[in-house]
């Protein structure tokens, strides 16, 4: 049975083959659902999505009378064109009960999968679609794995600034690389080969970003078993490198057995260890690491095996790593920053998080946005009239123009602040700092001179990172010395 397309039928689904392979936070996504909506640019995103299901299904009903036309029995050349908007249309179907998976927050079963009991349903569809059961199932873990990637980068990463609007676009690209035809013919089984580097201030919400990646890796269903393989939560580690002096840092990343040095009374596995198939490992402060310790990580990128502190076991590694740092790009490679060989290997895409003050620049009504959403994370719940009250208070004690100088942070820790005691008062140096400081002198001046020249640059430049990049001391010294000020 062969189904001939209307010209205008031919044209939709054209469009909808576009759409469900291109970018959903780029600016012609988005005219492309308004054009095939037919709504007008005051429509919020959910009416868009609906206008265009309701279109869509009209047109695949009428293609394939029943549901039981297969993609293969249609003319080749509009099989990819067909089973892409067969699976868009699904996806929308499906999004209501992936999202109860996402929010559920993991609802394990006794191997630590995410049981999914209504899968068979949608196995039997996607079957009847053309697909054979181990095809049907990547299918099925593909579309989880978009949902949950658009779910944590608009319900994590919030703001409708210019700056967030591209950075969860170039976050999205980084998951599902430049077209996602690429990705789901292979490349999603090579995604561990692809590191990530942040870049941002203190604070800025890097940790958020590589969470919002991490949580949204590709995980394999079972058919038998009705469930993913392995649960979100499980799936990302992280850890703060700067906690860590040198020789406690290697245990903590590749692990150690038991009697390799004094203290070591038991195994340890460590994080690399920890992390399972398809999971992710979150290096934060990267720019912090020993040369000794680069060397190891540098091993376990380029031939994705290591070996725990005082053994000589090779071990596999076969998740991925996203790094992150607020050292400026061109101080990574200072001295006491990153190995260039390293830097190379680790950055195969590197995404700029904003700075709160770069937000409010270009859309100031973020702020209320973002400390809404801080509130309903901190109290648990709706926050209504306290949010009112809470925000009201914010704006009191702000100045305009304020900088923001720790970011996100500082931010969620003036909620807090007015929480407990009514109000917030930023430093006074911090309202209205200095323009400029001459930090290169810092070199020649007295210590206590030096420390409070450092203290006063890191007050007006927000970060460890920029005062060291305008002072030329090193980023640790610099830390050192304005912690004692």
């Amino acid at each position: 049975m062969r189904v001939k397309l209307r010209a205008s039928e031919q044209r939709f689904l054209e469009s909808i083959h576009q759409v469900s392979f291109s970018n959903p936070f780029s600016e012609e996504t988005q005219e492309l659902h308004l054009s095939l909506s037919g709504l007008n640019r005051e429509a919020s995103l959910l009416e868009l999505y609906q206008a265009v299901h309701a279109k869509l299904g009209r047109v695949l009903d009428r293609c394939l009378p029943g549901g039981l036309l297969r993609i293969q029995d249609v003319d080749p050349a509009q099989q990819e064109m067909l089973a892409f908007a067969m699976l868009y249309r699904m996806l929308l179907d499906i999004s209501p009960e992936l999202d109860q998976l996402i929010e559920s927050r993991d609802t394990l079963d006794s191997r630590g999968g995410i049981a999914f009991p209504g899968a068979s349903v949608w196995l039997e569809r996607l079957e009847a679609m053309g697909f054979r059961q181990p095809e049907a199932c990547k299918r099925l873990s593909m579309l989880f794995q978009i949902r949950r990637a658009y779910f944590y980068l608009t319900r994590t990463l919030v703001g409708n600034s210019y700056c967030m609007q591209e950075l969860r676009r170039r976050l999205w690209r980084n998951m599902f690389t430049a077209d996602i035809r690429w990705y789901v013919g292979g490349l999603w089984e090579r995604m561990e080969d692809f590191s990530l580097l942040l870049l941002g201030e203190t604070g800025s919400g890097k940790g958020t970003a590589a969470s919002a990646v991490g949580r949204s890796v590709y995980i394999p269903f079972d058919a038998k078993r009705l469930c993913f393989v392995a649960g979100v939560e499980n799936a990302f580690l992280e850890i703060n490198l700067a906690e860590f002096a040198s020789g406690v840092l290697e245990s903590e990343l590749f692990g150690h057995r038991k009697g390799a040095f004094t203290g070591a009374v038991d195994h340890n596995t460590g994080l690399f260890g920890l992390c399972p198939p398809y999971g992710t490992v979150f290096l934060d402060e990267v720019g912090e690491l020993s040369e000794a310790v680069q060397v190891k990580l540098l091993r376990v990128l380029q031939e994705r095996r290591f070996s725990p502190v005082g053994s000589r076991e090779r071990k596999r590694f076969e998740g991925r790593v996203i790094a992150a740092t607020n050292r400026p790009l061109d101080q990574l490679g200072s001295p006491g920053g990153l190995r260039e060989d390293l830097y190379y290997r680790i950055s195969s895409d590197r995404v700029e998080v904003p700075s709160l003050r770069q937000r409010l620049e270009e859309q100031p009504d973020e702020l209320a946005r973002l400390a809404g959403y801080l509130l309903r994370r901190i109290t648990g719940w709706s926050t209504g009239a306290l949010q009112d009250r809470v925000l009201s208070c914010l704006q009191e004690s702000i100045p305009e123009g304020y900088a923001w100088p720790g970011n996100v942070r500082e931010l969620e820790q003036a909620l807090r602040r007015i929480l407990l005691t009514g109000s917030y008062h930023p430093q006074p140096a911090a309202v209205q700092p200095e323009r400029s400081l001459p930090l290169e002198q810092a070199r020649r001046l007295p210590l206590q001179e030096r420390m409070e020249l450092l203290r006063k640059g890191y007050v007006l430049y927000g970060t460890y990172a920029e005062v060291s990049r305008r002072s030329g001391l090193d980023r640790r010294t610099v830390k050192k010395l304005i912690e004692q000020s």
